[in-house]
């Protein structure tokens, strides 16, 4: 268990340089099955002691003290739980890709994210070919006309803030000049609260 928390914590995903690992839940997921049965021998060991050879003022406060760390630990993933279930509420209108890729066609020009490209390949069932490009960096006037761009600041966000993924450069990402101040002659066609399909005219 150690090992894995250490490596998690500290490991890098490259030997050229140190890049640390991009965390998702379910890297956790080895660490579940021993934290759980660490935490349940202590608390078996504070709440079903025998109390026959300790003292009563002894063993009433390890009592205490168990039904404490109980109370703690179901109050925690009770919590957390409710924040998931929540957040999986909140971050629906995340999921904007599965309505582009209704709106519009592989063949069509689209400048957008990385990330927003595979999920639109996703969507589109793994076309042959898709005329998709990576906007990083890019000023509006090298966007030619009569194309696509599909701004998603929640996927832009993530992008920024998982260094070193294999969508990213070590760097990060940058994000394309035009992004809080898009031109005026560009025309919305679709948005939501975290994302804009623009068609630029």
């Amino acid at each position: 268990m150690i090992i894995p928390a250490l490596m998690y914590n500290f490991s890098s995903h490259s030997l050229s340089s140190y890049t640390p690992l991009v965390l998702y839940h379910s890297y956790l997921l080895p660490m579940v099955f021993p934290a759980a049965l660490l935490t349940s021998g202590f608390l078996a060991k504070l709440l079903f002691s025998d109390a026959e050879h300790m003292h009563t003022a002894i063993s009433r406060e390890r009592i205490f003290w168990g039904f404490v760390l109980t109370i703690f630990i179901i109050g925690v993933g009770g919590y957390k739980t409710f924040r998931e279930i929540r957040g999986e509420r909140r971050i629906k209108s995340i999921y904007e890709t599965k309505t582009v890729s209704s709106l519009l066609k592989a063949s069509d020009p689209i400048y957008t994210d990385p990330l927003t490209g595979k999920c639109l390949e996703f969507f589109w069932h793994y076309p042959e070919k898709m005329n998709v490009t990576n906007f990083e960096n890019m000023k509006a006037s090298e966007i030619p006309p009569k194309c696509f761009v599909l701004l998603d600041r929640a996927r832009l966000e993530y992008l920024k803030i998982n260094v070193g993924m294999w969508l990213t450069k070590d760097y990060g990402y940058h994000t394309p000049g035009f992004l809080d101040h898009p031109p005026q002659s560009w025309k919305i066609i679709w948005k939501n609260r975290n994302a804009i399909l623009y068609r630029t005219d």
